[in-house]
């Protein structure tokens, strides 16, 4: 999950309730990962070879400007989440300098969350959907970039947000594609990094991965995403805590996050479990705004949706607590506990070092699920290092807080 807070409100409203005075500046935000205007190229990029898209990779220009000698996209196949192969889409960034004798040491890049639509694909607009200053940072201390969109963009599916095999696969055959198309030497060990839902899909890739081809040196889950029912607990009695503390702006965010997230979570479900109905697990509010999420055309219309619905309420006098949303035991809906059993990722130690940095004041991801899960892997053996960022928000590990993941990082996956 990937989305700056939502401090950038139009059309300021007062919160009803909202004791300390404080204005909500607007609920129509920009949940940075999830942003209005963008589009979709759903066209081939490349040509299929010996299984893989890729001997003709197409070069990309970016609008940023990032350290590569080079970006190409290209396409490959994955397992499907749902039986087959897919196509799936990624791009790499090639770093400038000379290789050193090994290739270029990879990192695989694991972006936050966009949407599950086509119109979310990041590979469609990376300016907007990949998080380029941290990438270049990485380019310019050396390492190769590896960004895949994930499975579902691209295609006529949607994505499958928040389950781990199809998350694991889209990386792992991600890797001898890249090395197909590289114009330079790539090292066979890596390292991944992600941000928010990109770190549920490091940690998720972090346990799948048994390929000795390609070793993981490092693993790097910043704000990560963790377990969906764990991180939704977190998320309610960081709510409950917000309202009784009379920070009903934090409470309606919060909330927010949870109707937008959860939805991607439970079409992505609809997908494995069989007659799971997503709008069961809503209220009458959201359930008839989530069918927008699988269908937009533009990234960002069932986000804005739902803030609207948000605004909407609050404006009427409503609190953020009861807006008919997310259900608070959504998971107990018919199939979805097996379903949820099976994709938690606490219950396993990680094979590489890994590190995971946390900001304490992050309304997308509370702080204590990720401390939960971190509590977890010390329990198992894990080699896992915690990075808390005090007062840090969602994005702060990409920021201001970056630094300490490239040192940390170049001790464990050195770039030259």
């Amino acid at each position: 999950m990937h989305s700056p807070t939502l401090d950038r409100i139009r059309n300021g409203r007062r919160l009803a309730g909202d004791r300390s005075g404080l204005y909500v500046r607007g609920l129509s935000l920009v949940l940075g990962g999830i942003l209005v205007g963008c589009s979709s190229d759903t066209s081939d990029k490349a040509e299929l070879v010996d299984g893989v898209f890729g001997s003709n990779a197409t070069p990309v220009l970016l609008s940023r400007p990032v350290s590569a000698s080079r970006v190409l996209e290209f396409s490959y196949r994955m397992d499907a989440v749902q039986g087959g192969r897919t196509k799936a889409t990624a791009l790499l960034f090639e770093p400038r300098g000379v290789a050193p004798e090994r290739g270029h040491p990879l990192v695989v890049w694991a972006h936050g969350t966009t949407g599950i639509a086509n119109a979310c694909a990041p590979s469609a607009n990376p300016t907007r959907f990949l998080s380029l200053a941290a990438i270049d940072q990485l380019l310019a201390a050396g390492y190769a970039v590896l960004a895949p969109d994930y499975e579902g963009f691209g295609t006529d599916s949607i994505h499958p947000y928040y389950l781990r095999d199809s998350h694991a696969n889209a990386v792992i055959e991600a890797l001898p594609a890249a090395h197909a198309v590289a114009t330079r030497d790539l090292s066979k060990d890596w390292a991944i990094v992600g941000h928010s839902q990109g770190g549920h899909v490091a940690l998720a890739t972090a346990r799948a991965m048994q390929d000795p081809t390609y070793p993981l040196a490092a693993v790097v889950a910043l704000a990560p995403g963790t377990d969906a029912r764990a991180v939704s607990d977190a998320q309610f009695d960081a709510i409950d805590a917000a309202l009784v503390a009379g920070e009903d702006q934090i409470a309606a965010e919060r909330v927010l996050y949870l109707n937008v997230y959860g939805a991607f979570v439970a079409e992505a479900a609809a997908l494995v479990v069989p007659d799971f109905a997503p709008e069961n697990v809503f209220g009458g509010t959201v359930a008839s705004l989530i069918h927008i999420a699988s269908e937009e055309d533009t990234c960002g219309s069932y986000s804005a949706a739902v803030t609207d619905a948000l605004g909407t309420h609050i404006s009427n006098g409503g609190s953020p607590a009861t807006f008919d949303g997310v259900r608070r035991d959504w998971y107990n809906a018919d199939g979805l506990a097996e379903h949820l059993q099976y994709e938690r990722l606490e219950d396993e130690a990680q094979q590489s070092p890994l590190l995971i940095v946390q900001g304490d004041a992050d309304r997308q991801i509370p702080v204590a699920a990720t401390e939960n899960f971190v509590d977890s892997q010390i329990a198992l053996g894990t080699d896992v290092t915690y990075h808390l960022i005090v007062g840090g928000r969602h994005r702060d590990p990409l920021s201001s807080e970056f630094e300490h993941t490239l040192t940390w990082l170049e001790t464990h996956f050195p770039p030259r």
